[in-house]
């Protein structure tokens, strides 16, 4: 149960204001609770349940413990239960996760209240605005922000690295992904032309070809060779990008495609690149190089 702010905006004690009393504080950022709290230890030198004079006994009849205040935000409360008021939390949280989907959830279909509002169209924004327009975050809050993204940075996108054992887990994971359809590759203008191709030359090929954790775009079982088709800027076409990978995209897909010449060379698989430039530009030429392997 909240208790209304009458009964702590004026302190009973000494008969101040909590707009007297946010005063003697510098500090902003904080609940007037939060200076509310620190007068009556400061001048009074009293706690929050001493001041309210511990209120009433738990409504379980048995245990007899008095309740107690607690604070919330911007108010005060009474803690409904004081033997144990999470008692049956966890249950009721598992049943909703089941039950409280879809339409069966309270908010289905209702715009939050706040949505569009902003301190152009709203008083609400305005006013959220003006308090933290120019806000000094207090030292204590620094070291909690640091303590807690310190904990983010276990999650594996927020800066800690996989372990070997983990990529290559998830590499698995996605040559299955692949391999099952669920995960397709891209059918991009170049490969299906390509594609073409290889079907007017009268080749056999597989497409999406896959090698250990290697995934190539064609196969040509007779001639045991390995074909990628590798588009301009996704690429960076050395004819086009004289000095190299310039987007962070081109770079990760040239490290992958250097990655992927070892793995070939290793082996001793015969790899070979096609250009989307010559694929749509120059036709004659990739029918040229195709015609060389049936000889």
């Amino acid at each position: 149960m909240i208790i209304d702010r009458k009964h702590w905006h004026i302190c009973k004690i000494c008969q101040m204001d909590i707009s007297q009393i946010t005063v003697n504080y510098s500090k902003r950022g904080k609940y007037k609770t939060d200076y509310f709290i620190q007068h009556l230890s400061d001048i009074h030198d009293l706690d929050i349940n001493d001041y309210f004079g511990n209120g009433e006994v738990c409504p379980c009849g048995i245990c007899n413990k008095k309740l107690q205040v607690k604070k919330r935000g911007a108010d005060f409360f009474w803690r409904k239960y004081a033997c144990g008021r999470n008692k049956g939390v966890l249950e009721w949280s598992i049943k909703a996760k089941k039950e409280r989907l879809g339409k069966n959830n309270p908010m289905y279909n209702k715009r939050p209240w706040n949505k569009y509002l902003n301190k152009q169209n709203s008083d609400y924004g305005k006013l959220m605005s003006k308090k933290t327009k120019n806000r000094i975050v207090s030292k204590e809050t620094r070291e909690k922000q640091s303590e807690s993204a310190k904990c983010r940075k276990k999650h594996g996108h927020t800066g800690f690295k996989h372990s070997e054992e983990s990529k290559h887990k998830m590499r698995l994971a996605t040559i299955e992904r692949i391999k099952n359809g669920s995960f397709p590759q891209i059918d991009t203008l170049p490969s299906r032309k390509f594609e073409s191709l290889l079907n007017r030359l009268d080749f056999d090929y597989i497409k999406e070809y896959h090698i250990s954790l290697w995934s190539f775009d064609f196969y040509l079982p007779k001639h045991d060779i390995l074909i990628e088709v590798d588009g301009d800027y996704f690429h960076s076409n050395p004819l086009i990008y004289t000095n190299g990978p310039i987007t962070k995209t081109q770079k990760i897909n040239k490290y992958r495609d250097d990655k992927k010449n070892l793995f070939c060379k290793e082996n001793n698989l015969k790899l070979m690149r096609f250009w989307e430039r010559d694929i749509l530009g120059d036709e004659q030429c990739v029918l040229q190089k195709l015609l060389e392997l049936k000889k």
